[in-house]
């Protein structure tokens, strides 16, 4: 059994596990398209509770591609007759009874711009229920998954996942994983300017405490790691340094929705100046010397 067969059967209830089972066809889709799996590069918090084990889990599944959007939307229509027709031919070759379509899409930011990310929502529905296939046929479906395709974005190391697809699904290894989060964390502060910007980020400390509770990192992944971080930051127009994680701002834009995660983990929640401590330690502890 593959960690994404058993994320799937571990799910707790049979929601749970209808829509981990949606996320199983959506990725054996885009690892079974030979033009779909080259771009797409998969990140986020179900990666992390798939391949990490962290016991989050989200209702969206996040990708990212190194191309810059103004290169991918000639070839946007194509794309989305492609995921379609891959997502239809593999809700009927996993065993699941599911139907799924997709629902709609919408481009954030606009077209003008250097970071915009694709959101598209694929509905689904059981193919032993009339009325949620009656629904789903009028593009009226209640039960949907989120995909979110983001854009120039820098991509380090890469692992794989083994989605059922003629090859593995490539996905963010851990040091980009970790870089991506903390990126998003130190970006909820402006250093030089003090605009605070970004959105709460407590379910990237969440992950990151996960992460390195479990899957502590050697000296020489440290410094692989900063220097993903450097430019990840300097990509976003980031100035950070060793002290960057002592702002005020970026303490409480992470602690904003940290108590709700409560109802999206396996087991109990970390309290948050604990996690919040280790996660700063482990930024501050890195080897910014000569950075």
């Amino acid at each position: 059994m593959t960690e994404l067969e058993a994320w799937v059967h571990g799910a707790n209830d049979n929601v749970q596990k209808t829509f981990r089972s949606v996320v199983h066809i959506i990725l054996s889709a885009i690892a079974s398209h030979h033009e779909l799996r080259p771009e797409m590069v998969m990140k986020g918090g179900i990666l992390a509770a798939i391949l990490y084990h962290t016991g989050r889990f989200t209702r969206d599944i996040d990708f990212s591609s190194q191309k810059h959007y103004k290169e991918f939307m000639a070839g946007q229509d194509t794309f989305l007759s492609n995921l379609a027709q891959a997502i239809n031919l593999a809700a009927e070759e996993l065993p699941y009874g599911i139907a799924c379509r997709i629902q709609g899409h919408e481009l954030r930011p606009g077209i003008e711009g250097n970071y915009q990310t694709l959101h598209l929502r694929v509905a689904y529905a059981l193919k032993s229920n009339r009325n949620m296939m009656t629904r789903l046929a009028a593009g009226q479906a209640a039960n949907v998954v989120q995909i979110d395709y983001s854009f120039n974005e820098l991509v380090g190391d890469i692992s794989t996942i083994e989605a059922g697809g003629d090859e593995p699904l490539a996905a963010y290894g851990q040091l980009t994983f970790m870089a991506e989060k903390l990126r998003a964390i130190l970006q909820q502060a402006n250093v030089e300017g003090g605009r605070v910007r970004g959105s709460p980020r407590g379910q990237d400390i969440f992950d990151l405490h996960a992460l390195l509770r479990s899957h502590p990192l050697s000296f020489e992944q440290q410094e692989h790691l900063l220097q993903l971080l450097i430019d990840k930051a300097k990509s976003r127009g980031l100035d950070i340094d060793r002290s960057s994680m002592s702002h005020q701002d970026i303490y409480n834009k992470c602690k904003v929705r940290y108590q709700a995660l409560k109802d999206e983990i396996d087991g109990d929640l970390p309290d948050f100046d604990e996690a919040f401590g280790v996660v700063k330690v482990f930024y501050e502890a890195l080897p910014w010397l000569n950075k």
